[in-house]
C-alpha cells in the first residue's frame, strides 16, 4: 500500500488546526456576546405582552352579558383548535364577529362553510383565501347550540374589552 506523501499530511494537520482555532474564536465571541434582557422595559416581548387585551369577566357580566355554559362546552370542543377570540390561530380571530357578520352569516357558515363559499359569497370567499384555502369542517349544530357559541363569543368578546 502506496503511504500519502509527507507534505499531504502536512497540509491536512495545518487545515485541521486552523478550523480548530476558528472553532475557538467563535465560541469565544459567542460567549462575549451581550444577550438582550429578557421581559424588560421597553423590550418586544413586553410591549407584545402588554398588546394582549386582558381577560377580565367583570366587563361582560357589567355590558348585561351572562356566561354561556354550553356555549363554552361547544367553543372548547369544537372551536378552540382553530379559533381564539382575541387572535388569529389556524382561522381569524372571533372577537366582534357578531358586529361584522350577521346571525344567519354565521349560522350558515358553521354548518357548511364551503356551501357558502362556492355561492359566492364574497366574505366568504376571502376568508377562505387569506387562511390559506384552509376549509373550515361542517357542524352540525342546531339553533339553540349556536345561539349558545355566539352567546359565548359576545362574553368573551366583551370580557376581553373588545
Amino acid at each position: 500500500m502506496k503511504q500519502p506523501p509527507l507534505r499531504f499530511l502536512e497540509v491536512i494537520s495545518s487545515l485541521l488546526a486552523l478550523l480548530a482555532v476558528c472553532v475557538l474564536i467563535a465560541l469565544v465571541v459567542v460567549i462575549q456576546l451581550p444577550r438582550p434582557a429578557e421581559n424588560t422595559p421597553g423590550s418586544p416581548q413586553t410591549a407584545q405582552a402588554s398588546a394582549a387585551p386582558a381577560y377580565d369577566e367583570q366587563k361582560a357580566l357589567a355590558a348585561g352579558l351572562q356566561p354561556s355554559p354550553t356555549g363554552k362546552q361547544l367553543f372548547n370542543n369544537n372551536c378552540k383548535q382553530c379559533h381564539a377570540i382575541d387572535a388569529v390561530v389556524v382561522g381569524p380571530a372571533l372577537g366582534n364577529v357578531t358586529n361584522r357578520r350577521s346571525t344567519e352569516w354565521i349560522h350558515a357558515f358553521v354548518r357548511n362553510s364551503s356551501k357558502v363559499i362556492q355561492s359566492g359569497d364574497p366574505v366568504a370567499k376571502e376568508l377562505y383565501e387569506k387562511f390559506n384555502k384552509t376549509q373550515m369542517p361542517n357542524f352540525n349544530f342546531n339553533d339553540e347550540e349556536l345561539n349558545a357559541l355566539i352567546d359565548h363569543i359576545k362574553f368573551e368578546t366583551s370580557a376581553y374589552g373588545m
